[in-house]
């Protein structure tokens, strides 16, 4: 073979490898290519198939939100056609002849057979003059008849004037020559409240003496009435109506004093005189107030408040100095509200207020002195059971808000003050941003204490419950309300770092939220201290207009009377009239040389005593 035929050989071999390798690299492309297109349309199946599942969700969204609102519409229409079918008959009873005799126990299918009669005929245009008849017209421009069968009102309820000393006004025609030619029709009854103005008077006292003709001794009768002051100028109402009106409805010494001298036309009494007898009253009625704290500190459930209380002239330095009257309050069977002046606000003072208390719940706002004076006596009561009982029964104590309330103080927290925050920033921030996330945050807040409120407004409705029925079903409904707010609150902290107001209220709820949660333990207890701010605004009240109190004494006689006098308001007692049987009585037990401790203090409870006893006895 020739060398020129192996070298063709050579290059064509060549060649076929060159050809053969080109051919296993376009194939190899051509695979990866394939593989590069599958895997990709892969992903694009993949993504249409969630396309398409999502979809199919939303799809069944929407079959549920068309199935509700179809619900919604249909219940729409059922209401709509109770409202034609309730019209139809009022319309049959308005306008159908009054000579027809109807039954109330008539049946609906005549009474709708009935009312075709009525129904307007389009067609017919004198059916559009249907219309109430010119009495009809008539009657509608008098005025309207009130709840009181017989009393012409203009629909304002007068049932309180059965309660009323009554004056009666008549008029009727005298005239005798009209008489012979009139019918009588009716008597016209119209009641009104009328005013009679208050009148001081001049109780003058006169006393027969005589003398025995054999011994030489003077006689004369023993008198009935005794003064609270004796010799005093005042007397016992009066004093009693003055210290109302400086304690309750917030009147100083000084106006009154004015308001009196202006309505006797000359100087009667001054401030001075009404202040002294003030305090000279109140030294009498300490007893009265120690047995309001025994009441009110052996309740089950307590509501507890401070507030401050100026004192220009402080007994230790003769300067002024910022004290604080304390509350604390029952909402029982018998309702007691007790007030006491401190010199501060330190946690001294609330453990010495707090120190009769025992198997109670205390319910407060989050200031720290009650939170650490209650933990203290916790503490106390633990190593009390501890040493009767073992450590385990001491740590369960402390752990278990039940066995706080059955042998300790169970602390409670107020959700006014927490939802008030959430409020102000609400109304004041949030309001028009509806698209904000703090608008968002605060309504949803405020929804779910909404939810609190109606739970609890839900079971006090119901009187079927015991006290241990009504505890059960609260918490079966409150509990899991409370913990998608304390879960929701938590979730929603972060996203409000850098709003300070909001940021605010979330941190005041997550630290009080598990404290509130503790009413749900007692069935005197609802979710927030209301009950108790709304009986310290008569102090606050009293001090707006009052600015202060000159001395401590003053103070603690401001504590003393308010104590007396708002226990018998909030059982219901006219406190003028009570204070004034009070008067009257430690008066006679001066009289009588019985001492303060020997006095059943316990049988002058305002529970005792109804506003129309008081005022039938009064003298």
């Amino acid at each position: 073979m020739s060398n020129q035929l192996i070298e063709e050989l050579l290059a064509k071999n060549k060649a076929l490898q060159m050809a053969l390798k080109a051919s296993e690299s376009m194939r190899k492309s051509e695979e990866m290519r394939h593989k590069k297109a599958e895997r990709a349309m892969g992903e694009e199946i993949q993504r249409y198939v969630g396309e398409l599942q999502h979809y199919a969700e939303e799809v069944q969204t929407y079959t549920e939100e068309i199935q509700h609102y179809t619900e919604e519409l249909q219940r729409y229409k059922n209401i709509i056609e109770r409202l034609k079918e309730n019209f139809d008959i009022a319309r049959y009873l308005q306008y159908a002849s009054v000579s027809e005799k109807r039954r109330g126990g008539k049946d609906l299918k005549k009474l709708k057979e009935a009312l075709e009669e009525t129904r307007i005929d389009k067609t017919d245009c004198s059916d559009f003059d249907l219309g109430p008849s010119v009495e009809l017209e008539e009657k509608k421009e008098k005025k309207k008849w009130g709840r009181v069968e017989g009393v012409k009102t203009s629909g304002r309820n007068m049932e309180f004037c059965s309660s009323l000393e009554k004056e009666t006004i008549e008029y009727d025609i005298k005239a005798r020559d009209l008489i012979n030619e009139l019918v009588f029709v009716k008597k016209q009854v119209r009641n009104q409240v009328s005013y009679v103005p208050s009148h001081l008077r001049c109780r003058e006292i006169v006393t027969y003496i005589y003398k025995n003709k054999s011994t030489g001794k003077l006689v004369y009768a023993t008198p009935t009435q005794h003064d609270i002051i004796k010799g005093g100028k005042l007397t016992n109402g009066f004093i009693a109506a003055s210290i109302a009106d400086r304690i309750i409805w917030g009147l100083p010494f000084y106006r009154q004093s004015r308001r009196i001298n202006l309505m006797a036309g000359s100087t009667i009494v001054n401030a001075q005189l009404l202040t002294r007898s003030f305090l000279s009253v109140c030294g009498f009625l300490q007893g009265l107030g120690d047995e309001l704290y025994r009441q009110v500190t052996s309740s089950n459930a307590l509501h507890g408040d401070e507030t401050s209380c100026l004192v220009i002239h402080d007994d230790e330095s003769g300067s002024r100095k910022q004290g604080y009257l304390w509350m604390l309050s029952s909402n029982g069977k018998h309702p007691v509200s007790y007030c006491r002046f401190y010199p501060s606000r330190s946690s001294e003072c609330a453990k010495e207020l707090l120190s009769p208390c025992k198997s109670v719940a205390l319910q407060v706002d989050g200031y720290a002195a009650y939170a650490s004076v209650v933990k203290d006596m916790n503490t106390v009561f633990a190593k009390e059971i501890e040493a009767s009982e073992g450590k385990e029964e001491a740590e369960r104590f402390l752990r278990d808000s039940k066995e706080l309330l059955q042998k300790g103080i169970l602390l409670v927290g107020c959700m006014a003050h927490a939802r008030r925050r959430f409020y102000q920033v609400f109304e004041a921030i949030y309001k028009k941003k509806e698209a904000s996330e703090g608008y968002k945050t605060c309504t949803t807040v405020l929804d779910l204490i909404a939810q609190l409120y109606r739970i609890e407004d839900t079971l006090r409705l119901r009187e079927d419950l015991s006290e241990e029925e009504f505890i059960t079903a609260r918490k079966k409904e409150a509990i899991p309300v409370l913990r998608t707010l304390r879960s929701y609150v938590r979730e929603r902290e972060h996203l409000h770092t850098a709003e300070a107001k909001l940021s605010e209220a979330i941190r005041y709820l997550l630290n009080q939220i598990d404290t509130i949660a503790n009413y749900l333990e007692s069935a005197d207890l609802t979710p927030d201290n209301n009950a108790q701010e709304r009986l310290i605004k008569t102090i606050c009240t009293s001090r707006k207009n009052s600015l202060f109190a000159s001395t401590e004494e003053g103070a603690r006689a401001w504590a003393l009377m308010h104590s007396i006098l708002q226990t018998a308001m909030i059982n219901g007692v006219e406190p003028t009239a009570y204070l004034k049987m009070i008067l009257d009585k430690v008066a006679k037990a001066n009289h009588e040389e019985i001492l303060s401790k020997d006095m059943d203090w316990e049988r002058l409870m305002p529970w005792h005593y109804s506003t129309e006893r008081l005022l039938a006895d009064w003298k």
